[in-house]
This record gives structure tokens, C-alpha cells and sequence, in this order.
């Protein structure tokens, strides 16, 4: 009887640590595991611009941040969320710096690593501004980025 007591305690102490809460992953932990750091261009030999910006996935203190160059300026924003999705694509949710708007972008990558747009909404509005790696209005479509340096 002791020894049925005691693998049932066992049993029951197992079952509870599997099902205990672990603790979310952070934004930079996803970003990082996706293998999303770094400079990523179309052509990492010429200079920025606006049809091929560089896109700088960097760490701030404990922001995750996008900056962009596009030759004419800077501009950075925060990237509040990662989620790593079913099929390895990952969608970030992103705020400009003055919290006015949300959007949703998701980013795939190939088979030799490269990146690119896939998907990009107004999370407030619903509005798309990519879709299938093109612009909404189908006038201009996202190649693949890679990491630069």
C-alpha cells in the first residue's frame, strides 16, 4: 500500500510540473531565436534607399527597435511583440515612437536564410499595406533581404 501511496504522489508531482506555467519568452528572446538581429538589405554593397532601405533590427536597453534607412533619414521604432508562427514565419507587432499607430508585420525567410515583407496591417484599422509580399495597390513587390556585415 506505502509503495502505491508513494507512486501516486510521484504520478501527481510529475503531472503538476508539466503543466506548470512557464515564463513567456520576451520580445528580444523570439527575435533573437528567429535569428532576426542585424542589417538586412537587398544589396548590402550600395547605398540605402527608398526601394531598398537598411533595416536594423537592434536592442536598446530592453526595447527590441526596427531602425530604417532609406538614405533621406532615419527613423526608428519599437517592436512591443514576437510570435513565431506555425510555418516559422514571425510577426511582429510594432509602435511608432509616439505610441499614434500599430502595425502588424509578418516576415518569412527561404531556404538560404534571406528575409523579406510578407505581410504588413494597421493592427487599429485592419487597413493592409502588404500582402503576398507586395503592396496592397500590386504596384511594387518585397524581394529577399539579407543580413548585412
Amino acid at each position: 500500500m506505502t509503495r502505491l501511496r508513494i507512486r501516486t504522489v510521484c504520478v501527481t508531482l510529475a503531472l503538476l510540473a508539466s503543466t506548470a506555467p512557464s515564463r513567456a519568452e520576451t520580445v528580444i528572446e523570439t527575435a533573437t531565436r528567429w535569428g532576426l538581429l542585424g542589417t538586412w538589405r537587398v544589396n548590402c554593397n550600395a547605398p540605402p534607399y527608398f526601394f531598398d532601405p537598411a533595416e536594423t533590427y537592434v536592442v536598446r536597453v530592453t526595447l527590441l527597435l526596427i531602425e530604417q534607412d532609406a538614405g533621406s533619414g532615419k527613423n526608428a521604432d519599437v517592436v512591443s511583440a514576437a510570435v513565431i508562427q506555425d510555418g516559422g514565419r514571425v510577426e511582429l507587432t510594432i509602435d511608432d515612437p509616439a505610441g499614434r499607430k500599430r502595425r502588424k508585420n509578418v516576415l518569412e525567410r527561404n531556404a538560404e536564410g534571406r528575409i523579406r515583407l510578407l505581410t504588413s496591417w494597421d493592427d487599429d484599422t485592419g487597413t493592409f499595406y502588404v500582402r503576398n509580399a507586395r503592396m496592397a495597390n500590386g504596384l511594387r513587390g518585397f524581394d529577399w533581404q539579407q543580413r548585412c556585415g
